[in-house]
């Protein structure tokens, strides 16, 4: 008791164990937006090898102003074009996807989206535009794509765009549906329109993401997933606002079949993460980001559906917040990304972020899990600070950059730093042989509980002989341990505050973003591989 009695006397936080410098940064390097509020790494692109150094280039965009479009260098992150906006508001590059070769040369085109309602097509290696067209549709002047695609729809060996407008209105019999939604496919040729395929109801937001999943009906066109994330309003409880996913014929726009179910905003995001199980046809990633249960609030779901069958090959629940408190739900599916085959198993991985759910009046930490495409184990997390909005834009693979034989991943970051919001683009590489751990198991026994609280204490306080993970001790993840580990681990276990900083609850490495390191000697997690 006395020694219960000395922690609750003792004045707050005394320093015990500083971080020391890891050997290899988790950043390969980086590439910082222009000015304040560029919010550059909106959007990202994958190209080819336009400089020649043997490692694929990549195109960046930016949302603000008159726009702007990098093509970056992916070997070694230097800027090698840019192209501008020329309208105040343009926001020229907000949108991004790669088009393969428009125009003969062998390069990768690409397409941009300019606002309120242009498409551009460009090439790597000229200065202006290939070709401009208007997706403009009657009476709704003022949307935009959030999504772009690209696959040959037609068939005439030319890749087609296909652009997601969620906030398109419909005017039925003279009423005015509002963010009804639609999807575009448009030909990468000559620009005429494909098809069509609109939201049946206001606010059903179809077309708030859009990928193309190769050849699902055996017709020998590829074809494309339509998210609808508030499309299913039959089942809607007025908190719930369940989605739906359209799977569509590439030639013509015609459902193929449609995936419906109870989880909140159920095609918010899609993903084709490539194909995991070997079986010929690509995996698709779903996000339901509203997804919640029993009075929690947003803690999302991703599910990893095969295209063969679209039985669920992996499923993710985010951690789950409580209402009216301080932490309201990991809002788990906001980005998705395909990672490459980053742990050399033959099998690409993938990403997917996490919004963490605050008060909105203080920062708090995005985190984002890459996973095994094998297992759909946790490979390695990653945090970043955020304040109010999400630290994620665009997501990417990209070759392997530092020669250690392992690709390497891009994370657009449009919102960091929050005090300046210039946005940046990180090229990220995955350590393998980092240890892995469960943050607050302080005392390694599997489990986080008040055991793990006392043992924080007792070091911090009391000069206790450490466990052998210190970094598992650490549960705040800023690289030292001091009477705030314990204290979130406690009000986690029991005010259902925020969880400890990844990786939690699943074994896993901790990329950080950061260089420093405590350091894990062994851990549970570390004797099942």
């Amino acid at each position: 008791m006395e020694r219960f009695r000395l922690i609750g006397l003792a004045l707050p936080a005394l320093l015990l164990i500083s971080a020391s410098a890891r050997g290899q940064h988790p950043i390969v390097y980086e590439v910082m937006g222009k000015e304040s509020f560029d919010h550059f790494g909106e959007s990202l692109a994958l190209l080819n090898d336009i400089d020649g150094d043997a490692v694929r280039d990549f195109i960046a965009g930016n949302e603000r102003r008159l726009g702007y479009i990098r093509l970056i260098s992916g070997k070694t992150g230097t800027i090698l074009r840019t192209w501008r906006g020329t309208v105040s508001g343009e926001e020229l590059g907000f949108c991004l996807t790669a088009m393969g070769d428009l125009d003969g040369d062998g390069n990768t085109d690409f397409a941009a989206a300019a606002w309120p309602a242009d498409i551009a097509f460009f090439s790597p290696v000229k200065e202006g535009h290939l070709a401009r067209f208007s997706h403009n549709l009657p009476p709704d002047r003022f949307a935009g794509p959030t999504q772009l695609t690209s696959a040959d729809l037609d068939g005439d060996r030319i890749s087609d765009i296909v652009l997601g407008d969620p906030g398109h209105v419909l005017r039925p019999e003279g009423q005015r549906w509002i963010n009804t939604g639609r999807a575009s496919a448009y030909s990468g040729k000559d620009q005429r329109l494909l098809w069509h395929v609109f939201g049946s109801k206001e606010d059903n937001r179809l077309g708030a993401s859009v990928v193309a999943i190769g050849d699902v009906d055996g017709d020998g066109f590829p074809d494309v997933a339509i998210g609808e994330p508030m499309g299913f309003n039959g089942l809607d409880d007025g908190r719930n606002f369940p989605g739906r996913v359209h799977i569509v014929r590439g030639k013509d726009g015609q459902d193929i079949r449609i995936l419906d179910t109870e989880l909140g905003y159920f095609g918010q995001e899609l993903c084709n993460v490539g194909d995991l199980d070997g079986d010929g046809f690509v995996e698709l990633a779903i996000a339901a980001t509203g997804y919640r249960k029993d009075r929690g609030d947003q803690q999302g779901w991703v599910g990893i559906h095969s295209t063969r069958t679209f039985e669920v090959l992996f499923s993710f629940t985010g951690l789950e917040g409580i209402l009216n408190e301080g932490f309201h739900g990991d809002g788990l599916g906001y980005r998705l990304g395909s990672a490459g085959d980053v742990d050399l198993d033959g099998i690409p991985d993938f990403l997917i972020a996490a919004y963490r759910v605050g008060p909105g009046i203080g920062p708090d930490y995005g985190r984002l899990d890459l996973r095994s495409g094998k297992t759909g184990d946790l490979l390695a997390s990653y945090q970043e600070t955020q304040f109010i909005q999400s630290w994620l834009g665009a997501l990417s693979p990209l070759d392997d950059v530092d020669g250690d034989g392992r690709p390497e991943f891009i994370i657009g970051s449009p919102n960091i730093p929050i005090d300046s919001l210039h946005g940046k683009v990180q090229v990220i590489r995955f350590e393998s042989d980092e240890p892995r751990f469960v943050r607050g198991d302080a005392n390694g026994d599997g489990m986080l509980d008040i055991s793990d609280v006392i043992a924080i204490l007792g070091v911090v306080y009391f000069h206790d002989e450490p466990g052998p993970c210190l970094e598992a001790m650490d549960a705040g993840g800023d690289g030292v341990i001091t009477w705030f580990d314990a204290g979130r681990v406690l009000t986690y276990l029991f005010l259902g505050a925020y969880a400890p900083s990844p990786p939690f609850p699943e074994c896993g490495r901790f990329g950080g973003l950061r260089t420093k390191d405590l350091g894990c000697r062994s851990s549970p997690c570390m004797t099942d591989r």
